[in-house]
């Protein structure tokens, strides 16, 4: 544990999700007591979070893969104002290792929020790349945090000393009712159709293709579902096609971004998270505050998460069982709201920001 000077987070994401959510509860925690700031991108989704919460923040004008960043960083570092350096996805990863290197600042971090190989694929080039960059932060001495126990146990794999690996929960602060989004919903579809929803990024790893086939099964044997889809990303057009060739497009919607989750999830009836991999997924710790039943596979943390009787748990990649979960949803009001409650209670008590923020100190 380092004597704390400053606390410098390093989070160069283009798009707003889960990973930055913890950052900004972590900086905002933290700024209570200590100089705290984050590095990110100017005009990115959390360089704007920032702004509105009035968080400490750099935003650099030079891209992610542009060496000016970490130029930047070195130079933020050499201030003296800060001594840990807490780096979050693999590109803040590399340039903060290799400023802290270059600084021989003590504090070195780096916070996995998932399983790299695996998110992008065994044989992918970018997962090899990725992993390369935590392999040079175990070189470099830096500690590591897990947000979940599969990650930890992956950076365990990885040949780094389990005495420097910290599995800390992603935590979700207590939230006062939020009227739903009155535009979430299309206004063509009817009043009765069972609204399910997705939140989080249009990625291949989030198994929504096998969602939207399992939404044709159900709607096929006459249950009247929708799906609203929040979020952007690479697979929006195939899945747009996808959805065309479902017969699906009068009962799918594309969102978009939105920055109030916290007033999308009361207007979905179920949340839906079918994805291959994850860590701790912050939707659904959101889905969980909102009082959502939920529709889950088992991948990383979430069976952790969701307890006998708070929602519906399916093997990943399995449409089939999509859809029985589907049909078990459609059944019941009084089932889906039993269920929300009990998984709202269970989060409530499992995963606060204060457990979050006083793991991650002792890491520093």
């Amino acid at each position: 544990m380092t004597q704390i000077r400053g606390i410098l987070h390093i989070d160069l994401s283009a798009r707003y999700g889960g990973a930055d959510v913890r950052v900004t509860q972590l900086a905002e925690a933290l700024s209570e007591h200590h100089r705290c700031s984050v590095v990110c991108i100017e005009g990115s989704g959390l360089h704007e979070r920032l702004r509105e919460m009035r968080v400490n923040h750099v935003p650099l004008s030079s891209g992610r893969g542009d060496p000016l960043t970490g130029h930047a960083i070195a130079q933020l570092l050499r201030s003296g104002r800060f001594n840990v350096v807490d780096a979050h996805n693999p590109q803040s990863q590399l340039w903060g290792a290799l400023a802290a290197a270059a600084t021989r600042t003590p504090g070195l971090v780096l916070t996995a929020h998932s399983q790299y190989r695996q998110e992008h694929g065994h044989r992918s080039v970018r997962g090899h790349a990725y992993e390369s960059v935590l392999r040079l932060g175990r070189r470099l001495g830096a500690r590591f945090v897990a947000v979940s126990d599969a990650t930890g146990e992956y950076l365990r794999g990885l040949g780094i000393d389990p005495d420097r690996v910290a599995v800390i929960p992603n935590a979700i602060g207590a939230q006062p009712p939020v009227p739903p989004a009155e535009d979430v919903v299309p206004a063509t579809w009817p009043p009765d159709r069972l609204v399910l929803g997705t939140v989080g990024r249009l990625e291949p790893v989030k198994g929504l293709t096998d969602l939207l086939d399992a939404l044709a099964t159900v709607r096929a044997e006459g249950i009247d579902a929708g799906l609203v889809m929040v979020g952007e990303g690479r697979e929006r057009a195939a899945l747009e096609s996808q959805v065309r060739e479902l017969g699906l497009s009068d009962a799918v919607a594309f969102a978009g971004f939105r920055k109030d989750v916290d007033a999308v999830l009361p207007a979905l009836d179920v949340f839906c998270q079918p994805s291959h991999s994850e860590g701790l997924p912050f939707a659904l710790l959101e889905a969980a505050a909102s009082a959502r039943a939920v529709l889950v596979t088992a991948v990383g943390e979430v069976p952790g998460v969701v307890p006998d009787g708070g929602g519906i748990v399916v093997a990943p990649g399995d449409p089939a069982a999509l859809a029985d979960g589907l049909r078990r949803l459609a059944s019941s009001p009084e089932v889906r709201l039993r269920m929300g409650t009990a998984l709202r209670e269970s989060v409530g008590a499992r995963f606060s920001i204060e457990a979050l923020t006083e793991g991650t100190l002792a890491v520093y």
